[in-house]
């Protein structure tokens, strides 16, 4: 997998269900939905998917993330990298 666009596409979803959400500000725990579970099971979701066709729709996901998304920011190298 591609770690680095898999991570940035689980931070972007996360802030989308934020951003979609009825709630006024950050809070792990929103009524019924725990944002960290919600990362965590996207992070396992990206890291071992379940089958063959799973792993095939996370190399699609990442290969149009990394062709419609990344900006030219996110290919300059880093020293974190």
């Amino acid at each position: 997998m591609q770690k680095k666009e898999g991570i940035a596409a689980e931070n972007t979803a996360t802030q989308l269900q934020f951003s979609l959400s009825s709630a006024t500000s950050w809070n792990k725990d929103d009524g019924c939905f725990s944002y960290p579970g919600f990362y965590n099971n996207m992070v396992d979701f990206f890291e071992h998917a379940p089958g063959p066709m799973a792993k095939a729709e996370v190399r699609a996901l990442l290969s149009w993330w990394t062709l419609y998304v990344r900006t030219d920011a996110d290919l300059t190298p880093t020293e974190n990298t």
